[in-house]
């Protein structure tokens, strides 16, 4: 369990489920504005930090002299990600549940901590289910066999796997203004689910076997399709406006929405989630679109196209998730 992706959902579990609220502090040391979880108790409040083995000390320290500016009585409880080898060296006394961050097992846990724990453990269980769980991948299994069964049809008319026939991708609703302004607007749309190549479809279907699950699981099944196929209409506007007289087809265009939904959802939740999750992601968007325009017959204007419907109806979307949430709170 990686520590980015853990740490906002361990506190977001802790917010959502369990009547916690969340504290900002700077961090002098890592320079960079850290995070605790609180909760008023019986005789004081209840906060939880998280942090590592290697940086146990200082992000202890920090916390603690955080917490005596509020000028409450506070427990420190600390969910520790190490491994088997585990050595305290702090001075100070707080209560710890301890990981193995290799296995996502309990290697300690003090009497304080264990409601820590059994979230701690509903939290590994929910995450394992969910990977294995079929209606969680259902929308992304189902747009993949859509797009591979169009790729294995067209790839049958052509007589070729690797390079398929241009002409027959047209019959099959490839993106071409001429016929676009003459009615066929379905183009818009089809051209997403049809690919030039073997290597271009697989290319598409592992990123979107990647982002698909993420979408799935910040906006929701309905959102998530309804993303994907708004993506697939400003990707292929885009291009029909900037570049007319090309055929394109591609569901990178889509993909690159999704990436702009990801983007959307993180500017949002910036607050909550680890800076580190933003800036991964901005530098594959990045280094995506750096490749495409160093490749020839690459639609970068469907790229961006695809990119900006993503982060305006991701943002859109996602605001409505939470004021439907805060509206059922």
């Amino acid at each position: 369990m990686k520590n980015v992706s853990f740490n906002d959902m361990f506190f977001r579990t802790l917010i959502d489920k369990h009547g916690f609220y969340m504290k900002q502090y700077k961090s002098n040391f890592h320079n960079v504005d850290k995070f605790i979880a609180m909760k008023e108790v019986e005789g004081g409040t209840y906060c939880v930090l998280i942090t590592d083995d290697v940086d146990e000390n200082v992000d202890v320290s920090e916390a603690i002299e955080f917490l005596n500016t509020i000028g409450k009585r506070f427990s420190l409880n600390a969910l520790i990600l190490s491994t088997e080898n585990y050595i305290s060296s702090s001075l100070y006394h707080f209560n710890k549940l301890i990981i193995n961050r290799n296995d996502n097992k309990v290697i300690f846990c003090d009497e304080a901590c264990l409601p820590l724990e059994n979230i701690f453990n509903s939290i590994v269980k929910n995450k394992k289910e969910d990977r294995f769980s079929l209606k969680n991948q259902l929308p992304t299994i189902i747009l993949i066999l859509i797009n591979a069964l169009l790729f294995l049809i067209t790839a049958f008319f052509s007589r070729n796997i690797f390079d398929i026939n241009t002409s027959v991708l047209l019959v099959f609703g490839a993106k071409f203004e001429p016929f676009i302004s003459a009615g066929q607007y379905y183009r818009l749309f089809t051209c997403a689910f049809l690919h030039g190549g073997l290597i271009h479809l697989l290319c598409n279907m592992y990123s979107l076997y990647i982002l698909g699950p993420q979408i799935n699981a910040v906006y929701g099944t309905h959102k998530y399709i309804a993303l994907y196929i708004i993506c697939c209409f400003t990707s292929s506007l885009m291009s029909v406006i900037c570049l007319p007289n090309t055929i394109s087809v591609g569901a990178s265009g889509a993909i690159f929405g999704l990436m702009g939904a990801l983007i959307a959802f993180a500017f949002i939740e910036r607050k909550r989630i680890d800076k580190r999750f933003m800036s991964g992601l901005l530098q594959v968007l990045v280094l995506n679109l750096i490749i495409g325009m160093s490749m020839s017959n690459i639609d970068n204007y469907g790229h961006i196209g695809g990119l900006l419907g993503g982060l305006v109806v991701g943002y859109i979307f996602y605001t409505m998730r939470l004021r439907g949430k805060k509206g059922r709170d």
